[in-house]
């Protein structure tokens, strides 16, 4: 459900400036093209953010193939990638009265938060199959 969460909030409104309405990707793609990414870790982080639906989605596939380790790895690392940058954009403060920050960052790193939290508990606890029990 958090992976939902998180890629659906991905895709709200963040920013809106003026009349416009931007999601994550427009919001970051503008980020990248304008040149306001910095180099480093910060610059593949915006340039890297259509990977984490991709990276949700492999998680809940091999989950849903019980491939736990497969699953918490993917499942995790989409998750912290989209509570971060969520994060980190419901905590901006704009500057001008012209831009306004939406609730859809928090709802991405809140989906995230989700989705690292079953990944944790996907590997800490494992539930017996269907398969095991019929026998």
């Amino acid at each position: 459900m958090g992976a939902i969460v998180a890629v659906f909030g991905s895709f709200l409104p963040w920013l809106r400036s003026g009349e416009a309405q931007r999601t994550s990707y427009e919001t970051l793609g503008l980020v990248h093209r304008l040149g306001f990414a910095p180099t480093g870790i910060a610059k593949w982080f915006v340039e890297a953010w259509p990977v984490m639906p991709a990276l949700l989605a492999v998680g809940v596939v091999t989950a849903w193939w019980g491939w736990r380790i497969v699953a918490a790895t993917f499942g995790g690392l989409g998750g912290l990638y989209a509570a971060i940058l969520g994060a980190i954009v419901a905590a901006v403060e704009p500057t001008s009265r012209q831009v306004d920050v939406s609730v859809a960052p928090a709802i991405t790193a809140i989906g995230g938060l989700t989705v690292i939290a079953g990944s944790v508990l996907c590997v800490v606890f494992r539930v017996p199959s269907a398969d095991a029990n019929s026998r």
